[in-house]
């Protein structure tokens, strides 16, 4: 990305760093972050952080004034995401939380058209599913599975009713969770999450008056309206895994704010509403 100049990266591990900046072109190394940003005196900040040291780091950067494109969760649980959105307030600090999603290949075009054709017709109801296969983290709920979680906030707002099913949890295995959601504007959605199902596979369906878009996040897009097929996409494979994923195009997205003062979206408060939902389907027996 020509847009950029990679000044200086990161690492407590030093060697690590030198690693990444040979593979990636940054110009210095360090392993002490806040030297960094006092002797390089960054544009803006890129904080991918382990969840347990994400209030620790980004909550040190906040006072520096400098935007922050964040690694997601908000923190490793929702007390830590609440300091974190006090300290924005308290610092006026520009966070772009890292939602990829938002921005793939498969899901970004459907989102613009569902804001273009569907802005006057909301979804009657939303499907959407994340299978893996031994995914035995244990934040996996709070962390990984609020990505199909930010999608359906983005297109219908925060829930004002949750139902929250889990099965029993067995030795080998992880339990399945679905969740059903009411929203304000009369959508209906359904979440399946399945940590270790043997099968990697995220899938949506935004169902309205007329119209369905079918997404599969790791192949294909398909839009139908008025009983035809609209548009039909098929992502394709030989791509980079930043382009198929959508971090590249978050990246161009969260310099263009930058560069024309734009707000961030999504931005911290969308961080704190996935950790609020998130947090509530962790502890969710």
């Amino acid at each position: 990305m020509d847009r950029l100049n990679l000044a200086a990266v990161c690492d407590i591990n030093s060697d690590a760093a030198s690693k990444y900046a040979r593979a990636f072109g940054f110009k210095s190394i360090y392993t002490d972050y806040m030297e960094m940003i006092q002797k390089e005196r960054p544009d803006a900040i890129l904080a991918v952080t382990p969840e347990s040291l994400t209030r620790k780091i980004v909550g040190e950067i906040m006072p520096c004034g400098i935007p922050i494109l964040m690694e997601k969760p908000l923190g490793n649980n929702l007390s830590e995401a609440h300091d974190l959105v006090g300290l924005a307030e308290k610092h006026s600090s520009r966070i772009m939380l890292s939602f990829n999603r938002r921005f793939s290949p498969m899901i970004h075009p459907a989102l613009e058209w569902l804001n273009e054709h569907a802005k006057d017709s909301p979804p009657q109801m939303l499907r959407a599913s994340i299978f893996r296969h031994a995914r035995h983290d244990a934040n996996f709920l709070f962390a990984t599975a609020i990505h199909p979680l930010d999608i359906l906030v983005s297109l219908a707002g925060m829930p004002y009713e949750t139902d929250i099913i889990k099965t029993s949890s067995r030795p080998t295995g992880e339990a399945v969770t679905q969740l059903d959601m009411r929203f304000s504007n009369g959508s209906l959605a359904e979440l399946v999450i399945a940590p270790d199902c043997g099968l990697l596979s995220e899938t949506y369906e935004v169902i309205g008056d007329k119209y369905c878009v079918r997404i599969e996040y790791f192949s294909s897009l398909e839009i139908w309206r008025n009983g035809n097929l609209e548009k039909q996409f098929r992502l394709d494979q030989t791509l980079p895994t930043e382009e198929k994923e959508g971090a590249l195009a978050e990246m161009e997205y969260f310099i263009d704010c930058i560069e024309n003062s734009k707000p961030f979206v999504p931005g911290i408060q969308d961080g704190l509403n996935m950790a609020i939902l998130g947090e509530k389907i962790q502890k969710h027996k």
